[in-house]
C-alpha cells in the first residue's frame, strides 16, 4: 500500500474516531508564549510545537486537537498522523491510536 494511501486511510479513521474526543468542555491552555505565538501567526509548527508540549504534560485531549490544527494546515504531514496517533495511545484509547496505523 503507497504511503499515500495509507495516509488517506488514516484520516478516515482519524475522523471516525474524532468524535471521541472529550466535549465535556475541556478547555486547553498552554504555555502564554506559544498560545500568543499561534494567535498571531497560525502555523503548522507552533500547533505541534504546542502539542507537543500538552502531549509531555499528559493533556492528550489537547494534543490530538491541537495536532489536528496543525494537520488542516499541513494536511499531508505524516508525522502530524503519527502524532495525533501516539496521542491517543498515551491517552490509553490504544485500540484507537493503533486501529488508526492498521492496514
Amino acid at each position: 500500500m503507497s504511503i499515500r494511501r495509507t495516509l488517506m486511510k488514516a484520516g478516515m479513521s482519524l475522523a471516525a474516531c474524532l468524535g471521541s474526543l472529550p466535549s465535556s468542555g475541556v478547555v486547553c491552555k498552554g504555555p502564554q508564549t506559544m498560545q500568543t505565538r499561534l494567535r498571531s501567526r497560525p502555523d503548522a509548527d507552533g500547533y505541534t510545537e504546542l502539542g507537543t508540549w500538552f502531549g509531555d504534560h499528559n493533556q492528550y485531549a489537547c494534543a490530538v486537537q491541537t495536532f489536528q490544527s496543525a494537520l488542516k494546515l499541513e494536511p499531508k504531514s505524516g508525522r502530524l498522523y503519527y502524532l495525533i496517533g501516539l496521542s491517543w495511545y498515551s491517552a490509553s484509547s490504544s485500540s484507537i491510536g493503533l486501529n488508526m496505523f492498521s492496514a
